[in-house]
């Protein structure tokens, strides 16, 4: 779907019908999520049809929008779409209303889970420039979540976080930016 959807915003970007059913289907899709009698399963798909294509339109904002009003009227639906929305809403600096979705142990295991799949690839397939990128996208991650967490007083989670993202890459560029995640500077987004 993720390149369907990149082949369909390529077109559109080209071609302004395949533009206006684009946004046409977006629109459909908000509309479902802003009705107040969907239940959170079709909310739910709804919204997640949305940010695949405000995000494929670079136009994460919208997410952040469309969240906040889901967030206000069907936060059972709010919390099941976060974890794919986090990344909008930490680019937008909403940490209040990630510290209110966040499940920091289930967050680490997630940026945990993918740098392990990436780790074991087979040994041809790991370039130096692949295993940089997944050190950096590990550490930005991790250092991301500690961060956020430490912003909303959560201080013991911030700090086990930490600990277990030490264990793992051990380094000390990767030291440092935990240190200043520890005191809730949020790093810049990468890549």
């Amino acid at each position: 779907n993720s390149f369907a959807l990149m082949y369909w915003t390529q077109l559109a970007e080209k071609y302004p019908p395949a533009m206006k059913k684009l946004k046409s289907i977006r629109d459909d899709a908000i509309k479902v999520v802003r009705d107040k009698k969907a239940d959170a399963q079709s909310a739910t798909a709804a919204f997640l049809t949305v940010l695949s294509v405000n995000d494929g339109l670079k136009e994460g904002q919208k997410n952040v929008e469309l969240f906040k009003w889901l967030d206000a009227h069907n936060p059972a639906a709010a919390k099941t779409v976060y974890p794919p929305t986090e990344p909008n809403l930490i680019q937008a600096e909403e940490y209040a209303l990630c510290g209110r979705y966040m499940d920091a142990d289930g967050s680490y295991q997630r940026i945990l889970d993918a740098y392990n799949r990436l780790k074991k690839m087979p040994e041809a397939a790991r370039t130096r420039q692949l295993m940089d990128f997944v050190g950096k996208n590990f550490s930005n991650q991790s250092a991301t979540l500690v961060a956020v967490l430490v912003i909303n007083n959560r201080n013991d989670e911030a700090e086990q976080v930490a600990s277990r993202a030490s264990k793992e890459m051990n380094n000390p560029e990767f030291t440092a930016l935990l240190a200043e995640a520890r005191n809730g500077k949020v790093p810049p987004r990468w890549p």
